[in-house]
């Protein structure tokens, strides 16, 4: 929920058109496994680490396409001319 809610303000912001990209499914995914697995995770002791480690990197990895995709945009001047 957080993803598609900062990138659809950020396009806003920016002055693009709101829309999805085509790397946000990714990134839900990812999120949404990330969930899963730590879930699961607490109840199978035997990989409770390594769940925890596995969940980190697929929440890492989603907020780091947004990153890559929104940081220059973001940086960069408004696509309507509009100040802010």
């Amino acid at each position: 929920m957080i993803i598609s809610v900062i990138s659809r303000v950020s396009l806003g912001h920016i002055g693009e058109p709101i829309r999805a990209l085509n790397w946000l499914p990714m990134a839900f995914i990812l999120i949404s496994l990330a969930s899963a697995i730590r879930f699961f995770a607490t109840d199978i002791q035997i990989w409770s680490v390594s769940g925890y480690s596995l969940s980190a990197l697929f929440w890492l990895t989603a907020f780091s396409l947004f990153l890559a995709q929104y940081t220059r945009r973001l940086l960069s001047a408004r696509k309507d001319g509009l100040p802010g």
